[in-house]
C-alpha cells in the first residue's frame, strides 16, 4: 500500500502544483480588476469610505498572497517543475543548473514573503490608525 500510495503521490503531485498555480494567477488577476473597479466607483462615490475599504482589501489581500508564497515555498513546487521539465525534456537541464536556479528562485520566494509580510503590517497599521 506504501508502494501505491507512493507512485499517486508521483504521478500526482506535479498536476496539483500546476493547479496551484494557475488559482494564484486567476486570484491575482481578479484582485487587480476588483481593486481597480472599486477605485473607480468609490473614488466618485465616498471619497472617505474608499480609503477604509481600499485598505481593507488589500491587507486581506497580501495576507492571503504571503499565505499562497509560504505555501508553495513548502510544498517545494519549483524542485517539482523542474523535474517535470526534466522529464519531458522541454530543456536540457543539467542537475547543478537546476539546483542552481531552484536555490535562487527560492531565494526570490524568502525576499517575496519578507516584502509581503511587511507591506501586511504596514497596512495594518494605516488600519488602526484610521
Amino acid at each position: 500500500t506504501y508502494i501505491f500510495y507512493y507512485i499517486i503521490i508521483q504521478l500526482f503531485s506535479p498536476v496539483i502544483y500546476y493547479v496551484l498555480i494557475l488559482i494564484y494567477i486567476l486570484v491575482l488577476l481578479l484582485y487587480y480588476l476588483v481593486n481597480a473597479i472599486l477605485k473607480l466607483l468609490l473614488s466618485i462615490i465616498f471619497l472617505n469610505l474608499y480609503y477604509l475599504l481600499y485598505y481593507y482589501i488589500v491587507y486581506i489581500f497580501h495576507l492571503y498572497l504571503l499565505y499562497i508564497f509560504i505555501l508553495l515555498k513548502n510544498l517545494n513546487v519549483l524542485y517539482y517543475l523542474f523535474k517535470i521539465f526534466n522529464m519531458y525534456n522541454i530543456f536540457n537541464c543539467f542537475n547543478n543548473k537546476c539546483l542552481f536556479y531552484i536555490f535562487f528562485l527560492n531565494i526570490f520566494l524568502c525576499i517575496l514573503n519578507c516584502y509581503i509580510l511587511l507591506y501586511s503590517f504596514k497596512i495594518f497599521l494605516h488600519i488602526l490608525l484610521i
